[in-house]
C-alpha cells in the first residue's frame, strides 16, 4: 500500500513538472477566447489586457460606428470615456476594429446573402 502511494506521488510530481515545462516553453496550444463574433486574429501575449484610461479603440471609417457602440457599451462597466482614433499608429493598449471582407455579404441577422 505504501509503495502504491509513493508511486502515485512520484507520478503526480513528474506530471506537474512536465506540465510546467510545456507551459514555460510554449509547447501547449494557445487558449481560445470566448468572444463573439470570433476575431480573425488574436495576438496572445504574457500578462493581461487591461482596459484603462489609456485604452484606445482604433477604427476606420467603416468600423467607426461599431467603435462608438463599443465605447458606449464599455463606459458603464469601466467608467472610462475611451478614445477612438482612425490613425493606425502603434498603440500599446488598443482595441482594433477592422472589417473582414470574408464576412462582407452577411445580412442583418448574420446569414450570408448571395
Amino acid at each position: 500500500m505504501n509503495s502504491k502511494i509513493s508511486l502515485l506521488k512520484y507520478l503526480v510530481v513528474i506530471s506537474l513538472h512536465i506540465g510546467m515545462i510545456f507551459h514555460m516553453y510554449g509547447c501547449c496550444p494557445q487558449p481560445s477566447a470566448s468572444i463573439i463574433p470570433r476575431p480573425q486574429n488574436i495576438d496572445y501575449q504574457r500578462g493581461a489586457f487591461v482596459v484603462n484610461a489609456r485604452t484606445t479603440i482604433v477604427a476606420n471609417e467603416e468600423t467607426k460606428a461599431a467603435a462608438e457602440q463599443l465605447r458606449a457599451f464599455l463606459k458603464p462597466a469601466t467608467g472610462l470615456p475611451l478614445k477612438i482614433t482612425t490613425e493606425p499608429k502603434e498603440i500599446r493598449n488598443a482595441i482594433s476594429l477592422q472589417r473582414d471582407e470574408q464576412w462582407a455579404n452577411l445580412g442583418q441577422k448574420g446569414i450570408p446573402c448571395r
